[in-house]
């Protein structure tokens, strides 16, 4: 949402964060997008011209829409198709089924806005919203997450067990059996910093996915572009990155819950190290270089254009 709003502003035209706090600002990257506090925001909102501004609410939101601004243009910024009814922890989108569609049908939802072509596809053929309704944003990736030619790769599977942890902990004890005796190393990341994240995938070879679901899944993408081969959940909405991935014979889906599927893909990439460590490392450069290409800033840049460009002119 705040490299959203800062891509909004770069454009020329002006953003603002509605945010609980006006001060927050995110700690894993810098942001000087404008912010104003939810109370303040309301004080507000009634001066302003409701035909030349619009409001962007994330999919969780979808509920108060109604209540918030009326009389605004709405967008909702759909980062996760699996949150359109609502998180588990949600319990104010329980019995609202049929209203969801309805809403996101309704005229007070002006535009959507998502990451990933899972989720176009998703609320295309879904929802049914027409194709003219709904934007594909590029979810850029940070300029300095690349793959470092002075850092040395080393045999390191990473992964993150914040997401599905009981998932991680069954897959990394079987892998360790099977691979710690040639030297290999399971590596959790946690608790780091955003630069200690990037400089751990940087040393590493092999990176597990176990987030389920995603609206895109930046860890995958993130570690592509550092260079690491990447086998697991695709959260569905990082299909496009193990397609990508893939086309180097880097990239392994497994299906949601499938511990056993892990080994196989792991032993094929360990084998293909061991057989031809040159190709690999050639292979993950290609990867690396392909996957920075698509995701980045730039693109993502653009894409924000094209959609303010295409969403005024409708207008």
């Amino acid at each position: 949402m705040h490299r959203l709003a800062e891509f909004i502003q770069k454009s020329g035209r002006q953003s603002i964060i509605v945010q609980d706090e006006a001060s927050f600002h995110p700690a894993w990257f810098e942001s000087n997008v404008n912010t104003i506090s939810r109370k303040e925001f309301i004080k507000r909102s009634s001066s302003l011209d409701k035909s030349s501004n619009f409001l962007v609410f994330p999919e969780t939101y979808l509920p108060a829409v109604s209540e918030y601004a009326p009389g605004f243009k709405n967008i909702i910024f759909n980062q996760n198709s699996s949150y359109t009814f609502g998180q588990p922890s949600a319990p104010f989108f329980r019995g609202e089924m049929s209203r969801v569609f309805d809403l996101y049908h309704s005229p007070l939802i002006s535009h959507v806005l998502c990451v990933s072509q899972y989720d176009r596809d998703f609320l295309l053929d879904f929802i049914g919203l027409p194709e003219n309704n709904v934007s594909l944003l590029v979810n850029g990736i940070e300029d300095n997450v690349s793959l470092s030619g002075s850092v040395k790769k080393s045999k390191i599977i990473s992964y993150m067990p914040r997401k599905n942890y009981f998932d991680s902990e069954i897959v990394c004890t079987s892998l360790r059996r099977y691979f710690s005796h040639a030297g290999w190393k399971l590596m959790p990341i946690a608790s780091c910093s955003h630069d200690q994240v990037i400089e751990s995938l940087r040393k590493s070879l092999i990176f597990l996915s176990f987030g389920h679901p995603e609206g895109f899944g930046l860890p995958v993408a993130e570690a592509m572009a550092c260079g690491c081969a990447v086998v697991g959940y695709s959260g569905l909405g990082g299909k496009e990155l193990f397609d990508l991935s893939s086309q180097f014979g880097l990239g392994f889906e497994v299906a949601f819950g499938d511990w056993k599927q892990f080994l196989p893909s792991v032993s094929q990439l360990v084998s293909h190290i061991d057989n031809n460590s040159d190709q690999f490392k050639n292979s993950l450069v290609s990867m690396s270089l392909q996957t920075s290409r698509v995701y980045s800033m730039n693109n993502m840049y653009r894409s924000v254009q094209m959609f303010l460009n295409s969403f005024e002119s409708s207008l």
